[in-house]
C-alpha cells in the first residue's frame, strides 16, 4: 500500500474521533506517532551499530506536582507494537498520564566531559533525550478514544517501516501528503518548520559571521525580489539573532547578497 494511502485511512479513522477538530490536529496527532514509529525503527538499527547504544526512553524520570516519576521502558515496542495491546481506557489513561508527561519533562541528565568512550556514550543519550523531548513539548494527544487509537497506531505499526530500504525513500509522500491536506487546515495551515529541525541544523552546520549559509528559495525569505525568486539567509545563529538588531541583520544580508536582493524585508 501506498504511504499516501496509508497516511488517509489513518486520517479517515481519525475522523471518527470526537477529541480530533480539523486537518491540523489530525496532523498533529500523526506527527507524534510517526515520530515514535519511526524512532523505534532507527534504534533496531542503532542498537547493531552502537555497542554502547542506550536508548533516550528508557529509564526515564520527571518532576509531576512536587515528585519525581519514573518509567522504565516507552519504546514504541513495548506499548504499540503488539495489535492485542493495551487499548480503550487503559491505552488513553497510559498516553495522557504517562507517556506524554515523561517524554515533556524528561530530565535529560548532566553535561559529561571527557572524551573517554564512556563519556561520547554519556553525551549522544543527552543528545538525543532533548531531541525527544524539544519534539513533545509541542505535542499534544487529541484523541478521545483509545479503541480508535489502537486502531491508528495498528495501522502505522503494519504499513510504515522505516528499516525497509524500499520504503524509506518513500517517506517524501508523507510530508507531501500532509501538504495537501493543510490546504484546508484554515488559520492553522501555516507551514514552518518546526523549531526543533532549525535548531538541529544551526547545531550541525554551526554557521558563523565567516562562513555563512544560504538557503535556496524558501517559505520564510528574509529578502526576495521580481515577486518570484526569493534568497534566504539562516537566521537562527545567535550572533544575528541575539547581538543585532532587525535593520543591522538587513543590511548585513544585503552586503552579502548583492547580486539578488532589493531591500530585505
Amino acid at each position: 500500500m501506498a504511504l499516501s494511502t496509508t497516511i488517509k485511512s489513518i486520517q479517515d479513522i481519525m475522523r471518527k474521533d470526537v477529541g480530533v477538530d480539523g486537518d491540523a490536529q489530525r496532523i498533529g496527532q500523526l506527527v507524534w506517532l510517526l515520530f515514535l514509529k519511526i524512532w523505534d525503527d532507527r534504534e533496531q538499527e542503532l542498537e547493531l551499530i552502537e555497542d554502547d547504544y542506550v536508548s533516550p526512553l528508557t529509564d526515564i524520570k520527571w518532576q509531576e506536582a512536587g515528585e519525581t516519576r519514573k518509567a522504565a521502558d516507552l519504546r514504541w515496542r513495548t506499548w504499540a507494537a503488539d495489535p492485542e495491546g493495551v487499548t480503550g481506557e487503559g491505552l488513553l489513561t497510559f498516553a495522557d498520564k504517562t507517556l506524554f508527561p515523561a517524554l515533556k519533562g524528561m530530565e535529560v541528565g548532566p553535561q559529561v566531559e571527557g572524551s573517554n568512550k564512556a563519556a561520547k556514550a554519556a553525551r549522544r543519550l543527552r543528545q538525543r533525550r532533548l531531541l525527544v523531548r524539544s519534539v513533545f513539548e509541542d505535542s499534544y494527544q487529541y484523541m478521545k478514544s483509545g479503541t480508535l487509537l489502537r486502531q491508528v497506531i495498528n495501522k502505522i505499526q503494519a504499513d510504515i517501516d522505516f528499516n525497509d530500504a524500499k520504503k524509506r525513500h518513500l517517506f517524501g509522500d508523507i510530508y507531501e501528503q500532509i501538504l495537501k491536506d493543510l490546504q484546508s487546515a484554515g488559520n492553522s495551515g501555516e507551514i514552518y518548520t518546526p523549531r526543533a529541525v532549525t535548531q538541529f541544523a544551526v547545531d550541525i552546520i554551526n554557521p558563523s559571521w565567516a562562513r555563512p549559509y544560504w538557503t535556496p528559495p524558501a517559505a520564510r525569505a528574509v529578502s526576495s525580489h521580481a515577486q518570484s525568486n526569493t534568497c534566504a539567509v539562516m537566521m537562527w545563529t545567535p550572533p544575528l539573532t541575539r547581538r543585532n538588531s532587525k535593520s543591522a541583520c538587513a543590511e548585513w544580508i544585503k552586503s552579502r547578497c548583492r547580486t539578488c536582493c532589493a531591500s530585505p524585508t
